[in-house]
């Protein structure tokens, strides 16, 4: 079923981007030549006409000078034809599709009917007030049921709506910025509207949302509205000149572009959220279940019951369990701080409710009236949590949902005191203390985490395009900053940043189709960017050659500089390597990295001994850094000052901290003193370390041979090595 505008329609979408207005038809032609929606043919029909008059008028040999307009005119017609061909054919052939028309049937979304309505729910829930308390519930809940029934046929009207006409958003930007309408159903239409426009393009739909996100005051309006419109931009919008002017003013306000960089970052966190709660289970939860001896409380973590045995054998065992426990929850809030999902592998569980069976519920404002948990809410056994967890905003709207349904189910069965806990206002105090609940950066990821789940976990999900899979006719990818109509509006700086941001969590390919579009853009920062992301991919001469024109354009570029360093340190010039790092510590004289760059590119070549008292003053003046440390110990080996090396490394082995190199390089140093005993052992570590024991035999092969040459001077011939690696195998 997603094949509609992937496939044919795509075609044809494309070809109306490139001004291909006849052959788009002739391919419209066949594709439609089996539709039965008369009003659909009876406008092509017309359209067809226009056209032929225009050629007729062009085959007499008349000038027009009206042509380039009605051409366009032509264009954006045969577009929206297009599109409403798109959404009815998919209508048509979804089951799910045909029953909400179907239900829709009798709906009247006249806008001034609509606008009534929304405004008489908040005047008549004012008017409740002046009831008794009894009179008062019965007429609230009838109210509610009512409004959110009407609700629910508003957004799947909307969501399933035809191409809209100018005074169809005018309409819509008239309720959504009226003050007089409730938020959260103002936010619910703003939903509706980015679902229609996920399934199907629509510029009005497109430009209301950027109205939107430009005029209302309201910051959860706003950001709702701006991540509506910046998910679903398409190509098409090239036919629009007033949209791609509206998003062009939109991006003349920095605020306005920060936050869209901010946006694209955070949909990259998003489509990790399987990711990280894979790092959870993996990583974080083995401790606290490992630990499961320990109460957590509203007054903190406590053990339970003491173990008087364990406390003889091991007094500080407590407060060792204690402290990884709490280490394990403080990586998860910092995880969520940084903007990772760590909710979602728990709640995609408690999606399948039948509150999820209504398609508008998915992306509802989290509301104590809604009619599916008043039940819940209205009992007064949880209102004091269900408060909190309102307050609180750990979790986005669908999560906050899917909980308090899930807890009507065991609430009354929880024991006293965990009752206690939950309904304890310091519950959820751990976020607020760390959290600006209504700031734009919060809200967005909010809204983002609700989108995800339901483009992830709705039962019709197939039915749907994936804005998270896909942008602008790229597949597989959320990247929306590179659209065309961004390119003169963005600083080359912020491309750069997100650029680096991608590169940074590995998705060099969403990087490089950035650069790839943004090609005419001759920037130094992007033209390093690109070099970067060639040298990711493995093409390190063609990433050479631009970071060399960088340095020409700048000879005190460090990033390029020392990219050129590591490629020629790589590829073996070492005595270039050298140069790189003396020019970058001389220039850098503070910076440690680039001395003990510098000294280690020495180390591969025979002016070694000159950085052995450079590496003595570094380690003097940072006793404790162990990177220095390190490097002294190889340099004094490379060197054949062995025994010096070996003081080196008997500190290196002791510190705690090792690297999986450290224990190789000490097996080197005791191989050259004839340990090898203790030679082996060491590399029998290294291979444990590098947690690569399935291929131990290349493993240690591969780097005997990469270091052969100091080997080599210090006396230990090739047939030498080999019965090492023997050695080590037999050892494992």
């Amino acid at each position: 079923m997603e094949g509609y505008e992937n496939g044919k329609f795509r075609t044809i979408y494309k070809m109306l981007t490139n001004g291909e207005l006849g052959t788009a038809m002739a391919e419209y032609e066949k594709v439609s030549a089996d539709m039965v929606n008369p009003l659909l043919q009876e406008r092509f029909q017309q359209i067809c006409n226009d056209y032929r008059l225009m050629l007729d008028f062009l085959l007499r040999g008349f000038r027009d000078t009206e042509r380039d307009r009605l051409y366009s005119q032509l264009i954006v017609r045969f577009d929206q034809l297009v599109a409403d061909t798109d959404m009815n054919m998919q209508t048509e052939n979804s089951q799910m599709f045909a029953n909400i028309k179907k239900n829709l049937a009798a709906f009247s979304a006249q806008h001034d009917e609509v606008y009534g309505r929304l405004e008489a729910f908040v005047t008549d829930m004012a008017m409740t007030e002046l009831e008794e308390e009894a009179i008062q519930d019965l007429k609230q809940k009838d109210l509610y049921e009512r409004h959110y029934s009407f609700m629910s046929k508003l957004f799947e009207h909307i969501w399933l709506s035809s191409q809209w006409s100018d005074d169809d958003m005018a309409a819509y930007e008239r309720l959504l910025l009226s003050p007089t309408i409730e938020r959260n159903d103002i936010m619910l239409i703003l939903s509706a509207v980015f679902l229609a426009n996920s399934q199907c393009f629509d510029a009005r739909k497109t430009l209301l949302m950027v109205n939107i996100s430009a005029k209302a005051t309201d910051e959860h309006i706003r950001q709702r509205a701006l991540v509506g419109w910046a998910l679903t931009l398409d190509e098409r919008m090239s036919l629009y000149p007033q949209l791609t002017d509206a998003i062009r003013e939109y991006c003349g306000n920095d605020g306005n572009t920060q936050q869209l960089v901010e946006l694209q970052k955070q949909l990259y966190f998003c489509l990790n959220a399987e990711r990280d709660n894979e790092a959870i289970q993996k990583d974080i939860m083995p401790d606290i279940i490992k630990n499961s001896n320990l109460n957590i409380t509203r007054f903190g973590i406590e053990e339970k019951d003491e173990d008087t045995l364990q406390n003889i054998l091991n007094p500080e065992a407590q407060e060792e369990a204690i402290d990884k426990v709490e280490q394990s929850f403080r990586k998860m809030v910092e995880m969520q701080k940084a903007g990772s999902d760590i909710y979602f592998g728990g709640f995609s569980q408690m999606k399948r409710f039948s509150f999820f069976f209504q398609t508008a519920n998915w992306f509802a404002p989290f509301d104590v009236n809604h009619p599916a948990i008043k039940h819940v809410t209205g009992s007064g056994k949880q209102t004091a949590f269900i408060q909190a967890l309102l307050k609180s905003g750990p979790f986005c709207d669908s999560d906050k949902y899917s909980f308090v349904l899930a807890m009507s189910n065991v609430f009354d069965r929880l024991p006293d005191n965990i009752k206690e806990m939950m309904n304890g206002e310091s519950m959820f105090e751990v976020y607020n203390a760390s959290q600006d609940t209504e700031s734009p950066v919060y809200i967005r990821r909010m809204y983002l985490q609700d989108l995800y789940r339901f483009f992830k976990l709705y039962t019709n999900k197939q039915l749907l395009h994936n804005p998270f899979n896909s942008q602008h006719g790229k597949r597989g990818t959320a990247l929306f900053i590179d659209h065309s109509v961004f390119c003169g509006t963005i600083a080359d700086d912020r491309y750069t940043e997100i650029g680096q941001f991608l590169l940074r969590r590995n998705n060099t390919r969403e990087a490089w189709s950035m650069i790839e579009r943004l090609r005419e853009i001759q920037s130094d920062s992007l033209l390093e960017l690109r070099a970067q992301c060639l040298y990711m991919q493995g093409k390190g001469e063609e990433a050479e050659m631009l970071y060399r024109k960088v340095v020409e354009k700048n000879p005190d570029d460090a990033k390029a500089i020392s990219a050129l360093a590591k490629i020629t340190f790589q590829t073996g010039r070492y005595d270039e390597a050298v140069e790189y790092y003396k020019h970058l510590q001389q220039q850098y004289p503070d910076k440690l990295s680039y001395q003990l760059n510098y000294c280690v590119a020495l180390s591969k070549t025979p002016q070694v001994a000159e950085s052995i008292e450079t590496l003595y003053r570094l380690y003097y003046e940072n006793p404790d850094n162990h990177n220095v440390l390190r490097v002294l110990a190889w340099n004094l080996l490379v060197a054949k000052r062995t025994e010096q090396a070996g003081t080196e490394y008997e500190k290196l082995l002791q510190i705690g901290d090792q690297k999986a190199e450290d224990w190789l390089n000490a097996g080197y140093y005791y191989l050259i003193v004839r340990n090898v005993e203790k030679a082996v052992a060491m590399f029998r570590r290294y291979v444990e370390e590098s947690k690569s024991a399935q291929d131990a035999r290349h493993l240690i092969g591969k780097q005997i041979a990469a270091d052969a040459d100091v080997l080599l001077e210090n006396g230990i011939d090739k047939i030498e090595m080999q019965l090492i690696v023997d050695l080590v195998m037999e050892s494992m």
